[in-house]
């Protein structure tokens, strides 16, 4: 994937699952509605530690969905 098809948004959660940074659910919409806008149509998400505890995924899941107009 070249690295100007790349974006980050602010968050962390750490190993045993804790939030250790929020997400950054301003700059996901933002972002969710710029890759729309440039008709995206499908997005990767990878969020570290996700599987000790998926609330941030899920949360990308849902500004996502809320977002996206077709």
């Amino acid at each position: 994937m070249p690295r100007r098809l790349t974006f980050e948004v602010r968050e962390r959660i750490g190993a045993r699952g804790e939030i250790v940074e929020p997400l950054d659910e301003a700059r996901t919409r933002e972002l969710v509605r710029s890759l729309s806008a440039r008709s995206v149509e499908a997005v990767g998400v990878c969020l570290l530690w996700s599987i000790a505890n998926p609330v941030h995924e899920e949360a990308v899941g849902r500004i996502s969905t809320s977002l996206v107009i077709r």
